[in-house]
């Protein structure tokens, strides 16, 4: 019996919500722009500045995560992989006359 693989899609809903988490952050910060800095307001300042940064680091690691994935995913299929190592072997062989293009 042959190992069946499936390949799945959790990278690219990785990479998307990376992106998306992004987006929201900067969004969210460009809404607050024009608020006066004040004794009482720093605090906040303080909670929002910190929640940005720890949205957009798991955010940059959510977009790694799904990258590596995806690589890892693209890597373990061998027909993917060989293919233009195999086709440019045997191009060259049959340069050399030593096998025609399509049999071994």
């Amino acid at each position: 019996m042959e190992k069946q693989t499936i390949v799945r899609r959790s990278h690219r809903a990785l990479i998307i919500v990376g992106f998306a988490a992004i987006a929201i952050v900067f969004l969210a910060y460009a809404k607050n722009n024009d608020i006066a800095v004040t004794p009482s307001a720093i605090s906040a300042l303080q909670r929002l500045a910190a929640v940005t940064y720890l949205v957009l680091l798991l955010a940059f690691g959510a977009i790694g995560w799904g990258l590596y994935k995806f690589y890892k995913a693209k890597i373990s299929i061998p027909i993917l992989l060989g293919t233009p190592f195999i086709i440019t072997r045997k191009i060259r062989k049959a340069r050399n006359g030593r096998c025609a293009i399509g049999t071994k």
